[in-house]
């Protein structure tokens, strides 16, 4: 990924800025050229809006097309007027404008305070209201919404009383003001980074639990050479290793994304002694005509076209962070495996949470408030697993793991991974982690019945 990146961090950025600032590039005289300069501006920042995914590299080459973006309608509009700049000049998108500094500086800290689950999400309103008023990524609304609340009230009462206000310093008054303020900044960094982030803010036990991260995770999921994100490439995909048919035992394959992943351990174990296969790439659906990432469609293309059409396998697992958009193409890949005498295996989703879990269990120790957890629980992969399963028994007519079951009852899901407490089900706010794969793969694999009605998963042996 390093080659996507551009020389000097950012600097180059900053660099567009300046040639604009010192007048270093043409003018445009020309009424047409200008409107056509701001008219390309704006489409080159709308597409990146719309096409960049979370995978894309950015910084870097990536930043060239929203920077460029920005540098034509500001140069277009120094020349002249222009179609985008009458359009920016309308009042609402003018006090954007004038708020944007505040917006910048708060919209981050706000991301932060809600993931680590110190702000509350919308999952604490009403079920009815959530389900029935908000859309899928009420969340994020809520982090917008609160930005712009910040921005509005710090550009008020902070930034223009002392940019333009009573509150103005200027010269040495300034300096010393900007000096002292950088070094408590500073000098609370180092205090936090050196006493390991302020341990002793919790009690031992609540710290254990929030700060909880299972060491062999990358090792369990076997990233880098089974599960690849975009880092890698197609040679780090250790064929040998992860796609390996053993001829004595039942073969499965385990084909999805990072979620497929992190349920591997609890599948190995839930189907021991089968021999199971893996497949996995982040942010990658197992779907016959996935288009995704490059490395993506290059695993899709290989499983489908060459290995299931070379290869026989005792089961298809299916595994993904399953969204409502998916079910058509789920049920073209599902036809194509039952056309070519693939057994397909559905295997749906787990909770979620708007914040990392782990933290959620700290806080509701530490806060003493038992029921912290499940106030941020969220609730579209309960939506999507009933959607799943219906669809696989009435439609697909394909064996349905419901792993959401396994650990909840509705709103109520066990949050640790054993009797004693000390393991959070899952590492982040959306992926299981090893002991809890291994659950609640136990619990869903019984609840299925997968054993007992399937003709190619033959029990262990006892």
């Amino acid at each position: 990924m390093t080659a996507f990146y551009m020389p000097y961090t950012r600097a180059w950025e900053l660099l567009v800025g300046t040639l604009l600032a010192l007048g270093m590039i043409p003018r445009l005289s020309r009424p047409l050229l200008r409107n056509f300069a701001a008219i390309g501006g704006i489409a080159m920042i709308l597409l990146a809006v719309v096409a960049y995914k979370h995978t894309t590299p950015f910084p870097g080459l990536t930043a060239l097309l929203p920077c460029l973006g920005a540098a034509l309608i500001i140069h277009a509009g120094e020349a002249g007027p222009t179609v985008i700049g009458k359009l920016l000049s309308l009042r609402p998108l003018v006090f954007i404008g004038l708020i944007s500094y505040s917006l910048y500086l708060w919209h981050w800290p706000v991301i932060l305070l809600h993931k680590t689950g110190l702000v509350l999400g919308m999952s604490t309103m009403p079920a009815v209201l959530v389900q029935h008023l908000l859309p899928r990524r009420y969340d994020e609304i809520v982090e917008i919404a609160l930005s712009f609340l910040l921005a509005i009230l710090s550009w008020k009462f902070i930034e223009n009383p002392f940019r333009v206000g009573r509150l103005r310093f200027s010269g040495r008054p300034l300096f010393l003001m900007s000096a002292g303020t950088a070094a408590i900044c500073a000098g609370f960094a180092v205090f936090a980074i050196a006493s390991g982030g302020i341990q002793g803010r919790m009690a031992p036990d609540a710290e254990r639990i929030a700060s909880y991260r299972f060491s062999s995770a990358r090792e369990a999921s076997r990233l880098g050479s089974c599960f690849l994100t975009p880092d890698f490439s197609m040679k780090d995909f250790d064929y040998g290793q992860c796609m390996h048919i053993e001829t004595d035992r039942k073969n499965f394959l385990l084909l999805g994304d990072s979620h497929a992943a992190s349920v591997w351990p609890g599948v190995v174990s839930a189907l021991a002694p089968a021999n199971v296969l893996q497949s996995n790439v982040s942010s990658c659906r197992p779907l016959l005509h996935e288009s995704g990432t490059t490395i993506c469609s290059q695993m899709m293309n290989y499983v489908f076209q060459d290995f299931l059409i070379h290869n026989k396998i005792d089961g298809l697992l299916l595994q993904a962070r399953w969204e409502a958009k998916d079910l058509e193409r789920l049920t073209e890949t599902i036809q194509w495996a039952h056309q070519h005498a693939i057994p397909v295996i559905l295997l749906g989703p787990y909770p979620e949470y708007d914040a990392p879990l782990p933290r959620l269990l700290g806080y509701s120790i530490a806060w003493h408030k038992p029921n912290y957890a499940a106030q941020h629980l969220q609730s579209e992969p309960l939506k999507i697993d009933e959607l799943l399963q219906q669809m696989a028994e009435s439609r697909w007519h394909v064996p349905y793991v419901s792993l959401y079951q396994a650990i909840c009852r509705r709103d109520v899901c066990t949050e640790y991974a054993d009797p004693g407490h000390t393991i959070p089900m899952m590492t982040d706010d959306h992926h299981i982690s090893e002991p809890g794969s291994i659950y609640a793969m136990k619990i869903a694999v019984a609840q299925s019945g997968l054993n007992e009605r399937s003709p190619f998963v033959r029990q262990p042996k006892s």
